[in-house]
């Protein structure tokens, strides 16, 4: 463990609109019920490596935050757990459909034991990942105009808690903090033809301004000018997934939109898009992954070459802990359109598998497409364990030279010189 200061992390976007706030973005250890999370029972809106993440009994050390609870692998903070892997933290929330996702904005305030790298949707934010603990209070910054992984939809959030630092390998207590939370976002102008494309307008427009209900309300009145409206159907089973997220299990109607997608897809069976939401609705609020991966398989037969819908698919089957199905869908995806997201995805899937040789040749091809400090970092780091010193240095000289106030780059990189110095008097003795 290291002390130090909780890291509050800013994706900011420049907007010409006002903004419209993020609802459902909580705390850790916040029930449904507004109450704390008891201690040992699972946080509602929060996973750990796609199971349950159990609110935990904080160490004397770690900063103490009235609303909020530390969420560890064990009850008890204080238990040593392995270094190794990380700990993946993730929850979601859901943009609307006419929201602009280059405008979001998170403010984040939380403490780790140990470090932290913060992902959206599967992708590095590329904030330097730095040791920063659970003691005090600190800020950090990162523009979100330049990390674009949100889109429409559900959004995954993780937090990546590192409990291996400086290549420790003993166990020790490990856990996350997510003190507050916020967002906002702006919106797409709408337009409408007709009386019935007007109620869809005004229902989008107050989606965007979270006003569920009056958006439903809009959405009845189209469907009662036009019953067989498939895109009134969705756009309401959109709403309901929105409003139902907000809610996480208050009095939750989730299956309003389950029916209002299904009606979609009887009035229209090709219907992509409802296919893709519906396995949304199943994912994020029923946590069928069974159910949400059926229908991003029928999204795949009616449009063979939906890449985004192999790339949700395979987000999908990383969580449930089907590895090996994941890589199928992000090779899929990258088949189809090779985005450097879909290479850095499947790499840390070959990295899970330990296969280093493959996991290396994909962040390569990161790095090809999108030259960033994450792709050299985790490159690096797996040069460093496979014993290529010298290329594990020349990775980490240009994360510090991508960001040059990362810390945490610079202590891995004198950490490398000193491992090639030992490897080379080995040889000579």
């Amino acid at each position: 463990m290291k002390t130090g200061n909780t890291l509050l992390v800013v994706l900011l976007a420049t907007a010409t609109t006002s903004a419209n706030p993020i609802i459902g973005l909580f705390p850790t250890g916040f029930g449904l019920n507004g109450l704390p999370v008891p201690i040992g029972h699972a946080d509602p809106h929060y996973t750990l490596n796609g199971k349950a993440a159990i609110a935990a009994t904080p160490t004397e050390a770690w900063i103490k935050i009235s609303g909020a609870e530390w969420l560890c692998p064990t009850a008890n903070g204080n238990t040593p757990v392995p270094a190794m892997p990380p700990y993946n933290y993730s929850t979601r929330f859901i943009l609307p459909s006419n929201a602009v996702p280059d405008s979001v904005a998170l403010t984040i305030s939380l403490a780790s034991d140990d470090g932290v790298t913060v992902l959206v949707n599967g992708i590095n934010t590329q904030l330097p990942k730095e040791y920063g603990g659970f003691a005090g209070l600190n800020t950090f910054r990162i523009f979100g105009i330049t990390s674009p992984f949100f889109f429409t939809g559900t959004n995954t959030l993780t937090f990546q808690v590192n409990n291996a630092p400086a290549g420790q390998t003993t166990p020790s207590p490990s856990g996350l903090l997510v003190a507050a939370m916020s967002g906002s976002f702006t919106t797409l102008p709408q337009t409408g033809v007709g009386s019935g494309d007007n109620y869809l307008t005004s229902a989008l427009q107050k989606e965007s301004k979270l006003d569920c209900d009056g958006a439903i309300a809009d959405c009845n009145k189209a469907i009662g000018l036009k019953p067989n409206s498939a895109k009134a159907y969705f756009i309401r089973g959109e709403i309901h997934h929105l409003r139902d997220s907000l809610k996480y299990g208050m009095e939750n109607d989730s299956d309003s939109a389950i029916t209002d997608l299904s009606k979609a897809i009887e009035l229209k069976p090709d219907y992509v898009e409802a296919y893709f939401e519906r396995g949304g609705v199943k994912w994020n609020l029923k946590r069928d992954f069974k159910g949400a991966i059926s229908d991003y398989n029928k999204a795949i037969e009616i449009k063979p070459d939906y890449a985004n819908a192999y790339y949700g698919r395979g987000i999908t089957k990383a969580e449930n802990d089907d590895t090996d199905g994941a890589i199928a869908d992000f090779t899929t995806s990258i088949s189809l359109n090779p985005e450097a997201s879909s290479f850095f995805q499947r790499a840390m899937l070959y990295d899970r598998k330990e296969d280093s040789d493959k996991a290396i040749a994909d962040f390569t091809k990161y790095i090809e497409l999108k030259p960033d400090a994450s792709g050299f970092s985790q490159r690096a780091m797996l040069y460093y364990r496979k014993g290529n010193f010298d290329s594990a240095i020349a990775d980490y000289t240009k994360v510090i030279e991508l960001k040059p106030d990362n810390t945490y780059a610079k202590e891995l990189l004198n950490k490398a010189k000193m491992a090639r110095m030992n490897a080379e008097r080995n040889l000579n003795h």
